[in-house]
């Protein structure tokens, strides 16, 4: 009992306590809840806001437009994350790459190796000896996101795709990823492996998986996989019988209308990870998700972010709504970049609508009825401009075609003296750059026109001394020597004279123009000439279907011939429907003047025009040429010749000479990098004209002078 009584004593003694605490507790309690109702600012709930995107589990997401690449909303898309089997959406473009060269290739049958066959993770379900085609294979990388088919796909084309390299087989294809991921603009992306499985150099963006989500939806065979719910083949054994392999698409949302498809991926350190494309009313977007909490976390995600975009902008806003802000980084870059516009109409407009003079059409001030004046060139911060000295093809006929482009060219000259403290002659790259620097913009002389030579070597010569620093083969009728794309076949290429205008071109250092020639005379161009070539003002063809504008077998040689390509912004060129209407009006034109005159058709064609007008287009238009134009030969190939004062329809907002900035912003807002905005707005053209220059050096070294 002597040892029970100190714990009893010890018992009540700490009840005490506690009853006291609890007691002084709810005495807190009381009076602080009673304070708070007294002052309600001290502790005031935080506001759930109903405004602004949902809350998500995933680190970090992106939307854009399917077709543009615009980013319309995001959070922490351009922080580096694993990406998981999103992966598998660069190998299936790698994959595609070379089904563009060569579709046969889809037939091809892949053996899969014990490589690929003891790949961890998700399975196409393949084994080590069994032969599936490359055509059925997509399925099985892109549905059950088979690792082994990654693996399979990049031992397979390894050696037929990306640069040449030391490497072979599957870490050629490797490089090959990254190097597709640097000319798609996404720098900050490494690929270590061609499935996703974690790797601590292993990293992306949103924003970078948006751009290569934008390139899969524009491709019709891996779109019409990534959008196939199940899909069933057969694959041959080893012992040559065939068994059947059923794959099924990972991506939940396909199972909902409007949802297309694309990538799911899952590991680790990944989160779960989906790619999606949604389109409503005609509006395509695409989201990307990286690092949702767990699967059904990212389909959650994904709707729930889907539900908000589609209501903070509905279906078409985007794309109705035109006007485009400049922001401070779209400023800074152009601000602090060259540029040089490949051509530009101003001079044959002072002609007929001046009479040649500069005091009737004062260009130091603004000029409303054209498109370029001092103050919009200042506005456009134009560095360099190539003035065309375009004369009509017509003029040929006559014998003053050669003459009228001399007054042309002395007309430039008349603009140079009249305005010193504005303008000044360059003749070479370096005179661009020190020009440039003091604040002048630098101009230049562009021939539109062999038949501005009349077939004479000893004019073509006279035309690059007095300045002509490029000259167009031909403009819109055929020559004896080389055939226009709006005119019918006549040379099938070059004739010996044009290749003998091309080889003097190059003696001199006169850029070869092939904007409006034929398909076939710009594959003859490009055999005969040693020094690059440039499209002074054309657009993609692949894009709108129009003769003016340059194919796609055409831009690869582009790419190989180290050229360029400068992008047109006439309507007509540039806008889809518009180019249609464009060649349905040519022809109809030409049919007239045969029937009744020009005078009769020009009346007949006002009236046509009346009824059908054309199309202006946006600058959406306009970039959607240089994003094929840097996807086919690469934005090293690419500048600007918009062609102002020489057409008479220019898309929205692109109206004039001080709207070069708005595509800074374009570009920027389609994920550009800024060296790749600085070489489209003019190094790529300083690049090209300064080989020029040093073939034509070489050429004078080893050749007497002609």
């Amino acid at each position: 009992m002597t040892r029970i009584a100190p714990m009893l004593s010890n018992y009540f003694r700490h009840s005490t306590i506690l009853s006291a605490l609890f007691l002084f507790g709810v005495f807190f309690a009381t009076h602080l809840s009673l304070a708070i109702a007294d002052a309600p600012d001290a502790l005031a709930k935080k506001i759930d806001p109903l405004d602004g995107p949902p809350v998500v589990t995933c680190d970090a997401w992106i939307v854009v437009d399917a077709k543009s690449g615009k980013r319309l909303d995001g959070w922490k898309d351009t922080e580096r994350l694993h990406p998981a089997s999103v992966t598998k959406m660069m190998t299936a473009i790698l994959v595609n790459d070379v089904l563009e060269k060569d579709p046969d290739a889809i037939n091809e049958t892949i053996t899969f190796s014990e490589n690929a066959d003891k790949t961890v993770g998700s399975t196409s379900d393949v084994n080590a000896g069994e032969k599936v085609s490359v055509g059925d294979l997509l399925y099985g990388l892109l549905l059950p996101s088979g690792n082994d088919a990654s693996v399979a796909f990049a031992e397979h084309f390894g050696d037929r795709v990306g640069e040449e390299s030391d490497a072979k087989g599957y870490d050629r294809f490797i490089e090959a990823m990254n190097q597709r991921a640097k000319s798609l603009g996404m720098d900050k992306t490494g690929y270590r492996n061609s499935h996703g499985l974690d790797h601590d150099e292993h990293l992306t963006t949103a924003a970078d998986q948006a751009k290569l989500a934008c390139e899969i939806m524009k491709s019709p065979i891996l779109s019409k996989v990534v959008g196939t719910a199940n899909y069933k083949t057969h694959v041959t054994k080893p012992d040559g019988s065939k068994r059947e392999v059923e794959w099924d698409n990972t991506n939940r949302l396909l199972k909902y209308q409007n949802y297309l498809g694309i990538k799911t991926g899952t590991t680790s350190k990944a989160g779960a990870c989906l790619a999606s494309c949604c389109e409503r009313e005609g509006d395509r977007r695409i989201l990307i998700v990286l690092g949702s909490s767990g699967t059904d976390a990212r389909y959650s995600d994904s709707r729930n972010l889907w539900r908000w975009t589609w209501t903070q902008t509905p279906p078409n806003s985007a794309k109705t709504d035109n006007k485009m802000t400049l922001s401070p980084e779209a400023k800074r870059i152009h601000e602090s970049s060259l540029v040089i516009d490949g051509h530009n109409d101003l001079m044959w407009e002072v002609r007929e609508k001046g009479d040649s003079s500069f005091e009737k059409i004062d260009i130091r001030k603004p000029q409303p009825k054209l498109h370029t004046d001092i103050p919009r060139l200042k506005a456009g911060n134009v560095g360099a401009q190539f003035w065309s000295v375009y004369v009509p093809a017509t003029l040929d006929d006559d014998g003053t075609a050669f003459l009228t482009t001399l007054e042309q060219i002395a007309l430039v000259k008349k603009m140079v003296e009249l305005y010193p403290d504005q303008f000044e002659l360059a003749m070479t790259v370096d005179d661009i750059e020190r020009i440039t620097k003091s604040g002048k913009l630098a101009s230049l002389i562009g021939v539109e026109g062999g038949h501005c030579i009349q077939e004479s070597l000893s004019n073509l010569n006279h035309l690059y001394d007095q300045g002509a620093r490029y000259m167009t083969l031909t403009h819109s009728k055929n020559l004896s020597w080389a055939d226009s794309s709006t005119d019918e076949e006549q040379t099938g290429g070059l004739s010996p004279f044009g290749v003998e205008v091309i080889q003097r071109m190059n003696r001199l250092g006169m850029m070869v123009d092939i904007s409006h020639v034929s398909a076939k005379t710009m594959h003859a161009a490009m055999d005969v000439s040693k020094a690059p070539i440039i499209f002074s003002h054309s657009s993609a063809r692949a894009v709108a279907d129009s003769p003016r504008n340059v194919p796609d077998d055409v831009l690869k040689r582009v790419h190989d011939t180290e050229g360029l390509v400068m992008v047109n912004f006439y309507s007509a060129f540039v806008v889809p429907e518009s180019a249609q209407r464009y060649s349905t009006r040519f022809a109809l034109k030409q049919k007239l003047i045969d029937e009744v005159g020009l005078a009769e058709a020009n009346v007949r064609m006002a009236k046509w025009d009346r009824e059908n007008p054309m199309q202006l287009g946006t600058i959406e238009d306009v970039l959607d040429h240089i994003d094929h134009l840097v996807k086919v030969a690469g934005w090293e190939h690419v500048g600007l010749g918009a062609d102002f004062d020489g057409v008479d329809a220019l898309p929205e907002g692109l109206e004039d000479v001080s709207r070069y900035p708005y595509i800074t912003q374009g570009l920027l807002d389609r994920g550009y990098t800024e060296e790749q905005i600085r070489g489209i707005l003019g190094e790529n053209l300083m690049r090209v004209m300064r080989k020029v220059e040093e073939v034509a050096a070489e050429m004078k070294q080893t050749t007497a002078t002609p």
